[in-house]
């Protein structure tokens, strides 16, 4: 099949954000694509204001479409040529929701028009995206509150249709589905409004509290991740790498704790959701190679946040991470080294852990 007759299309779309910035504020966009198979692929985003603090984060999934035939390409044969672009970085918020239909509470009706199209001629995506929160009470959106955003993109709106935007409000969740006057459900979507990590504007030390409850976000999820491997190294006989996982799991977990006790002094509240889904990687090297990816930005994040605490002189809160910035060095250091040993002694290295193992059992 020609090249040309494919195109990538925005299936879901999921968008955390803690605050809104103000205008002419200049922020950093980081972006990386972490998963991909014959349905879809996963690209991410983060937005970091000047001071390195993370105020927004994304998760768009995409698909490819023959524009002759309307179906949704199998895009196997395309792995190999994206992996070279794939990073071992976890997603930085949860991935989009599936949305239900929903039972309207109240309706907008508007045309579809020149200016809404992209090149395709179909409704552009943005066009969605202002429709939903042109729904929404302005005072909602002034407030300036963290909210979390996810939309399931459906069908293609066309020039010439009129749109119904369908919304229904229960508490801090507004849901919204918009159709076409053909009762085609081109769009759901649900914005929810959240305090994520900015629990309370007044606490001058805001900062610090943003800083630790995104790092125990980390800390849960690299535990969860190492506690996985250790099974998984434990069950294969393993030992040594098991046990090690074992025991970096636990000191994720003792992390936590301090974080914690930290906010709780500074009158904050602690975010106990883990910042990344656990991963089932079963094969050892690549075990270590995302553990290594895992440490790095886990040593990069917390000397931002070292740098940020120092800046509004909180001194115990910069100590702390100053501290742990350490342990997670040994631990990269470690994964570096074992991931060093398989590579240069291959199956040897791991036999002879698997040996010691078999050795220890025949002794009980």
């Amino acid at each position: 099949t020609p090249l040309d007759v494919w195109l990538w299309v925005l299936s879901r779309l999921s968008v955390e954000i803690d605050s809104l910035p103000a205008q002419y504020d200049e922020f950093e966009v980081a972006t990386w694509i972490n998963e991909f198979n014959r349905l879809s692929s996963t690209r991410n985003f983060t937005l970091h204001d000047r001071s390195g603090m993370q105020f927004a984060r994304a998760v768009s999934q995409w698909c490819m479409i023959n524009i002759e035939s309307r179906t949704v390409a199998d895009m196997s044969s395309l792995e190999d040529a994206y992996r070279a672009a794939m990073v071992a970085c976890p997603s930085p918020c949860g991935k989009p929701a599936k949305i239900g239909a929903i039972d309207p509470q109240n309706h907008i009706t508007r045309p579809v028009v020149y200016s809404d199209l992209d090149f395709n001629r179909h409704v552009n995506t943005l066009r969605y995206i202002e429709m939903i929160f042109n729904a929404l009470p302005i005072e909602r959106i002034e407030r300036n509150e963290g909210m979390r955003i996810d939309i399931n993109f459906i069908a293609e709106g066309r020039w010439g249709q009129t749109l119904d935007i369908g919304h229904a409000t229960e508490g801090n969740r507004t849901n919204f589905e918009i159709k076409a006057d053909d009762g085609r459900t081109l769009c759901r979507a649900r914005v929810e409004w959240r305090k994520f990590f900015f629990m309370s504007t007044e606490n001058k030390y805001q900062k610090s509290i943003d800083c630790l409850n995104d790092a125990i976000g980390k800390e849960i999820a690299t535990s969860l991740q190492y506690m996985y491997f250790h099974v998984h190294l434990e069950d294969a006989g393993y030992k040594y790498l098991a046990s090690y996982f074992r025991k970096v799991s636990i000191e994720e977990m003792r992390h936590i704790e301090e974080f914690s006790e930290r906010i709780m002094f500074l009158e904050g509240d602690v975010d106990m959701n883990p910042a990344f889904e656990t991963r089932r990687i079963t094969d050892i090297a690549d075990m270590l190679r995302f553990a290594i990816k895992v440490e790095q930005n886990t040593i990069d994040t917390y000397n931002a946040a070292a740098k940020t605490t120092a800046e509004i002189n909180d001194t115990v809160t910069h100590h702390i991470f100053q501290q742990v910035t350490q342990c997670e060095e040994q631990h990269l250091d470690n994964f570096r080294i074992e991931l060093q040993n398989i590579t240069d002694y291959g199956k040897n290295y791991l036999a002879l852990q698997s040996i010691g193992h078999s050795k220890e059992i025949a002794k009980k």
